[in-house]
């Protein structure tokens, strides 16, 4: 018969051991899929033109060079960063009002500590207007779209960038959060990882 000890300690070992080069915080709020649904008119030329002009797409949504690091996470915070600061758009492109919408990207990690995510929410300001839509996860959703576009247009114009399948980037809705949560699996949830 085993004690209570020896049980703990069987329970502990077990358990996925931490990754520890892995930045951010554990993340294990309520999640759910956002890309389910049929897209509007304007988000189907969106991902149309990420597939036939990728570095079109990429050019007037300000992403220049792409990060070098070897870290992919990183890279990817580094792209929407960039987006997200409005810096490179033109002042008359609709992405433009990312930098009003959104936060910086922050990086967190699975509930088991071994994956790595981003993590971006809504500014205060748009958190409220987003709230009284009725519906934070249907606006959230469209610039799900738009996030997953990049990555589309990203693999298309350099496809060892990521030397990651586009089907394998999973963005969620981090519910209690009203935020984005971007990470890579095959099928696994979050939660799972």
């Amino acid at each position: 018969m085993s004690t209570l000890i020896e049980i703990l300690n069987e329970e502990k070992s077990e358990q996925p051991a931490a990754n520890p080069g892995l930045a951010g915080a554990v993340f294990d709020g309520q999640i759910v899929p956002l890309l389910s649904g049929r897209p509007s008119e304007e988000i189907k030329a969106l991902k149309g033109r990420a597939q036939s002009d990728p570095k079109g797409l990429l050019n007037a949504l300000g992403i220049g060079a792409l990060p070098n690091s070897d870290n992919k996470i990183n890279n990817l915070e580094n792209i929407f960063k960039e987006l997200i600061s409005g810096k490179n758009v033109p002042k008359d492109h609709a992405a433009q009002n990312f930098k009003n919408f959104f936060d910086e990207p922050q990086k967190v990690v699975a509930p088991n500590k071994t994956a790595p995510g981003l993590l971006i929410k809504l500014t205060k300001e748009s958190t409220k207007a987003v709230s009284e839509t009725g519906s934070p996860k249907k606006s959230l959703r469209i610039f799900a779209f738009w996030f997953a576009s990049i990555v589309t247009a990203i693999n298309n114009s350099s496809p060892n960038y990521f030397d990651i399948e586009t089907n394998k980037f999973k963005f969620q809705y981090a519910s209690g959060l009203n935020a984005l949560l971007i990470y890579v699996s095959s099928s696994k949830s979050w939660k799972n990882l």
